[in-house]
């Protein structure tokens, strides 16, 4: 099983890559993206988990009502190239 270690969309570039999540800026929405890296004592280790992204993004809408105060909370994952990523709405803070 091949785990995605990077996201790359045509037309699209990441705002942000995170040491598990790569961030894209959809105008209005970020889309927020799980990959399978690993970090451990925030250090990227070398080789990442497949579908570990897969499995955290889809338990996100399982919690996702228990912080009420994040406004612009998607529990409706949408279906990607791997697996589901959510698109939030970008909030002023």
């Amino acid at each position: 099983m091949k785990a995605l270690k990077e996201t790359q969309f045509a037309g699209l570039t990441p705002v942000a890559r995170g040491k598990v999540r790569d961030i894209y800026d959809l105008d209005d929405k970020l889309l927020i993206v799980a990959t399978d890296r690993l970090s451990a004592f925030d250090v990227i280790l070398p080789t990442p988990i497949p579908d570990k992204g897969r499995v955290l993004t889809q338990l996100s809408p399982a919690f996702a009502f228990l912080v009420p105060f994040v406004e612009g909370c998607n529990s409706q994952p949408r279906p990607q190239r791997h697996g589901f990523s959510p698109a939030l709405r970008q909030v002023q803070g």
